[in-house]
This record gives C-alpha cells, structure tokens and sequence, in this order.
C-alpha cells in the first residue's frame, strides 16, 4: 500500500475497523490474502499480500499515544463554523458505529474500552497545545453523547420519564423511577469496573 490508500475488504469481507482489520490478519497467519484499497482518486485496487507466521501486516504501533495524526488546515472563521459541526457530527456518528461493533462482537470489548488510564494517554507523553483541545473536544462531545443514552441515572434516562410523562399526561410512580435508577447505576458502575479493568490488564 502507499499513502493516501484506505483498505475497504479482504479476500471480499468488508472490514471498516482497524480492529477488524487487525484481528482478520491476526487469525490467517502464513496465508497470502487479498486487499481491497481505495487510492485518492478513489479508483478500487486489489492487491495481495503474505502473513508472517505472527499474523503481522506491515508495520504499525500499538501505543495510545499513536492513535491520532495531526496536519493544520486553516479555516476562516466563517469557514470554520460549518466545518466544526461536520468534523464533530462525523466524530459522534463514528463513534455510534463503533458501539454497535463492540455490541455485535465484532470488535473485541477488551480491545476498544477504557478507563481515565486510555484518556489520560490520549494526551500523548508532553504537552501539546493542538492536541490537548482536539482530545478534550473529543472526550466532551463524547461524554454528551453518552449522558443522552436512555439509561435510568442519566440524562437520557430522565429525558426518556419526562417523554413518558408528556405522552400519557401520567408520572411514572416513585418506585418505578427508584428502581429503573438503581438499576441504571449499577449497569454503569459495572461498565467503570470493566473498564479500569482492561487498563490494569494492558499495564501487566
């Protein structure tokens, strides 16, 4: 492959995670497959390529602080409204997909959820200035994202009482919303534990 091309399927699976990509190649070692790229002209290329016996193609790092690549592109201000709105909508969109991956199996939990260890390495191991904010935007945009879901305990969840309400003109009884918020807690208290759990497996 040469820079500007993006991998769309191999031997004909459509694979658009990188950890799909990685765990399809992972389990074929010392097999020669077949790569489906996109180049910048956006002409389809297939190409083929033969696995180690480690599963590895190419070269590639597995360190947090390598998952984001920055380039400046100026913006005038007019310029930069609607395109801070596309780049956050695709951000929340993406993001969207790959909860529905993770739920369909299809991109391993352990692999992709993290606790404030993943975040706080983000940031990279110095200070940078364009980095700092991209992160911070990003990990708000999401943590908005995520206190919408309807899950008792969020804002979601009470949005979801107060629909409930405005529909049937009825308050959910005390009890109800008691119980759907213990619960809601609990799911979430569980997803923090997984999550801190899989960053204290990755440092060992």
């Amino acid at each position: 492959m040469v820079a500007e091309e993006r991998i769309i399927a191999i031997d004909g699976k459509h694979l658009e995670w990188n950890g799909e990509i990685r765990n399809y190649i992972k389990s074929n070692p010392d097999k020669t497959i077949s790569i489906e790229v996109v180049n910048q002209d956006n002409d389809t290329l297939t190409k083929s390529a033969t696995l180690g016996a480690d599963g590895v193609l190419g070269v590639f790092s597995y360190g947090a602080d390598h998952y984001f690549d920055f380039k400046t592109q100026k913006y005038s201000f007019a310029q930069s409204i609607p395109m801070g709105i596309k780049t956050s909508w695709n951000f929340i969109t993406g993001q969207v997909k790959a909860f529905g991956k993770i739920f369909q199996g299809k991109i391993p939990f352990k692999d992709s959820v993290g606790s404030v260890v993943s975040m706080g390495k983000l940031f990279g191991p110095t200070w940078d200035t364009q980095r700092f904010w991209t992160m911070t935007a990003m990990l708000s945009l999401l943590l908005a994202f995520l206190n919408l879901l309807p899950i008792p305990g969020l804002d979601g969840g009470h949005a979801v009482f107060a629909i409930y309400e405005m529909v049937t003109g009825r308050k959910p009884s005390d009890k109800v919303v008691e119980i759907a918020t213990t619960i809601g807690f609990i799911l979430l208290v569980i997803l923090m534990v997984l999550a801190l759990g899989n960053d204290i497996r990755k440092l060992f």
